[in-house]
């Protein structure tokens, strides 16, 4: 499984970005995203929504690996699972700088989820005659 913190801006209506938790299951191609408040372990409730989606797609038990890249705020999430996963071993790998094919599922993931949230902001903002940008409440709900 591969895990970033992404910036998710959304490209026709630039505004402040929002970062976004994501992982991929990358044998079936099922992803994860949640927006966070703070990087690292300074939220909480998106390490809980990240080990929920483990339970769901079947890895609350075993042995299961977690592949982040070098930065700090990514790998304390990552290391955070690992000790909040009590029914199975968690590795956790760093992939080396510079080496972006290691995540490139979740790379992947990352350009499908902007898109998909640019479409349903868009969509929804023309519904309400406004236009939806990161800060809006419905923000993350469109992502995940």
């Amino acid at each position: 499984m591969q895990l970033i913190h992404q910036p998710c801006v959304q490209k026709l209506l630039i505004d402040r970005l929002a970062t976004v938790l994501l992982a991929i299951r990358k044998p079936c191609g099922y992803g994860f995203a949640c927006v966070v408040r703070q990087k690292g372990r300074g939220d909480p409730g998106a390490v809980n929504s990240l080990l929920r989606w483990l339970h769901e797609c079947g890895l609350g038990a075993g042995v299961i690996r977690l592949r982040s890249d070098s930065e700090v705020s990514i790998r304390a999430v990552a290391n955070a699972v690992a000790a909040l996963r009590t029914q199975g071993e968690t590795m956790v790998e760093v992939t080396p700088v510079g080496s972006s094919s290691s995540l490139g599922a979740v790379e992947r993931w990352s350009e499908t989820l902007a898109g998909l949230t640019r479409t349903l902001l868009l969509d929804a903002g023309g519904r309400l005659g406004k236009k939806l940008m990161a800060p809006s409440a419905l923000f993350p709900c469109a992502v995940g």
